[in-house]
């Protein structure tokens, strides 16, 4: 991560700050929900509900409205693609 960068000064900012503070007052980053374990189980589940449903109207021949399920892949695939830029950013500002 370049020093210049908005997220390598406020990561220089943060081990300064945490550089004599004890451990109850420092500063600790988090990850976002989707790059935690229950927010990629939560994200894969309703993924398979919606493949799921995909596979139902497919085999039944349903005559449902398709727009609301392909609006529903498109958002999913933009939240896995957050969560993914997520897990990449917090692994970048936590490294030693």
């Amino acid at each position: 991560m370049s020093e210049h960068s908005v997220f390598g000064v406020l990561r220089a900012y943060i081990k300064q700050y945490n550089a004599g503070r004890p451990v109850a007052a420092q500063i600790v980053l988090k990850p976002a929900f989707f790059a935690t374990r229950l927010g990629t189980m939560l994200l894969a589940s309703v993924t398979l509900l919606a493949v799921s449903d995909l596979v139902l109207r497919y085999r039944t021949h349903s005559q449902a409205p398709w727009g609301l399920l392909v609006m529903s892949l498109f958002i999913l695939m933009g939240l896995w693609g957050n969560k993914f830029t997520s897990q990449a950013l917090y692994k970048k500002l936590n490294k030693p």
